[in-house]
């Protein structure tokens, strides 16, 4: 397992330092200007030099990038030109609202997902199984942000049960106004997750429950439940498992969708305001962060598997 985990570390190097590449290219070699967004229109072009110059941007795109590079490993991911204060706490501030509302999400989708696709896989062919099929197929099929509108139209605005935008009450609030306005976005960015999730496990689930060993401890009298959990779903999980680590990559990009949406102040608002501002820096922090948690989930996912089947080793 040790030298397993040392080597999938050491590939995050190179997979972090391609992101970063392709993220600084793509900043730098696209259309617009930071110095011209701070300044504004009516700027001379002796202040968008002085500026430019002042921010290093006058510099060649290889010297720019070793700076950013040679900053971000001892610490130091540079200063938001927008928002003039340094970009690693700015950053991780908001990751974390981010990392709260995925992982609601993520809990929501995996449980919702799992138990619908469960029932569906036992009851197959039955009105609870074509009942899921269609819930499922909704689910998937609705866009993040149009599925938000309507849950802020019917709970939010109609029924008045939960808050529409922010992360708190503006006064301020604990962990019962957190929960609170949680909800919604959590559901929204939960619903197209959930639902892959529902149809993986029952496809999953029907194919395991058809084995052999099933059939003979169903023969010996086992209960249900104990036939369908204990010996059906632990089997199935494996390729469960694998699509819950690939959906980590999904919410944290369908993230910056419900953020905007719902106000929550995580990384995907950060980004998109930082991206029209032209902030390269922060953008550049922001992408390097959701890089690097994508990675480290995807490690997570191929640990698991030792501990859901022993047979599996990395060793």
């Amino acid at each position: 397992m040790g030298p397993y985990l040392l080597q999938r570390l050491l590939v995050t190097v190179p997979t972090l330092f391609g992101v970063s590449v392709l993220v600084f290219l793509t900043l730098h070699l696209a259309p617009g200007d930071p110095a011209q967004v701070i300044l504004g229109p009516k700027a001379t072009e002796t202040s968008l030099a002085d500026l430019r110059r002042d921010l290093g941007l006058d510099r060649p795109i290889p010297v720019q990038y070793g700076r950013w590079l040679a900053g971000v490993v001892t610490g130091d991911w540079g200063r938001s030109i927008q928002l003039k204060t340094a970009v690693l706490p700015l950053v991780w501030t908001h990751f974390k609202a981010t990392l709260i509302l995925s992982a609601a999400a993520m809990l929501f989708a995996a449980g919702s997902g799992i138990l619908l696709g469960v029932l569906s896989a036992v009851r197959a062919g039955k009105l609870l199984d074509r009942a899921a099929i269609v819930t499922t197929l909704v689910g998937y099929s609705l866009p993040a942000f149009f599925l938000g509108l309507l849950l802020q139209l019917a709970f939010g605005l109609w029924l008045g049960w939960f808050p529409v935008t922010g992360m708190y009450q503006p006064e301020g609030g604990g962990v019962l106004d957190l929960l609170a306005h949680l909800v919604l976005p959590a559901v929204t960015l939960a619903a197209g997750i959930g639902a892959l999730i529902a149809r993986m496990t029952r496809a999953t689930m029907m194919e395991v429950l058809s084995q052999d060993y099933v059939r003979t401890a169903n023969a010996k009298g086992l209960k249900r439940v104990s036939v369908v959990f204990r010996h059906a779903f632990r089997n199935a999980f494996i390729p469960i498992l694998t699509i819950l680590g690939l959906q980590v990559g999904y919410i944290l990009g369908g993230a910056v969708l419900v953020e905007e949406v719902f106000g929550w102040p995580g990384v995907g608002t950060l980004a998109v305001n930082a991206i029209l501002a032209r902030d390269f820096p922060l953008v550049q922090g922001v992408t390097l962060l959701v890089a690097l948690a994508y990675v480290l989930a995807n490690l997570v996912t191929d640990l698991l598997y030792t501990l859901v089947d022993p047979r599996i080793s990395y060793a």
